[in-house]
């Protein structure tokens, strides 16, 4: 009997799990769970399901279940049309993810991870993508997603210490090679 854990389809089917875990966290209240605080400032956990798809895939797979949610939440929200600014914006913190994350979890790792990730993702591309693409202005926009992504690298790195260095979830449901 082939090892079902190891095999191709076990692959597909948790990287089809972590992409719908994804879309659900990023749509917003009361159909997922995303919470919007005014017009700048939104609060998404899909930020966990990122980190431990990157302990298991690594940078190019979460990459791509980023950005595939991404795509997927944009035709099931209100939202008119697909953004590519905040779509790359997703599959940079993906990839970032991945890169600090894969295999390797430490408090420092999840510092970068979440710093880097908020910076250039968060608070550069989606900020610079919403400015251009929905024609918000830029500066007063900016101080809010300044507050948004110092509060949000305080409670992602709280957070996924959390998840992935005290309780350690990937290995508790164990979905780690």
């Amino acid at each position: 009997m082939p090892k079902i854990k190891n095999s191709i389809a076990f692959e597909i089917a948790l990287l089809a799990i972590f992409t719908a875990l994804t879309v659900v966290c990023s749509m917003t209240f009361p159909f997922g769970l995303t919470f919007r605080i005014g017009t700048f400032i939104k609060f998404s956990p899909a930020f966990i399901v990122m980190a431990v798809a990157a302990r298991r895939f690594g940078t190019v797979y979460t990459a791509l279940i980023a950005g595939v949610a991404d795509i997927i939440g944009a035709f099931i929200s209100s939202v008119p049309g697909i953004s590519p600014g905040i779509t790359l914006a997703a599959i940079v913190s993906g990839a970032i993810f991945g890169l600090f994350l894969y295999k390797k979890c430490t408090v420092v790792r999840i510092v970068w991870a979440v710093v880097a990730s908020q910076l250039i993702g968060g608070l550069v591309i989606t900020t610079v993508s919403l400015h251009y693409y929905y024609s918000m202005p830029y500066e007063p926009m900016v101080y809010w997603r300044l507050v948004q992504t110092a509060g949000m690298i305080i409670i992602e790195i709280v957070v996924l210490y959390i998840v992935l260095i005290k309780t350690d979830i990937p290995k508790l449901l164990r979905i780690i090679k």
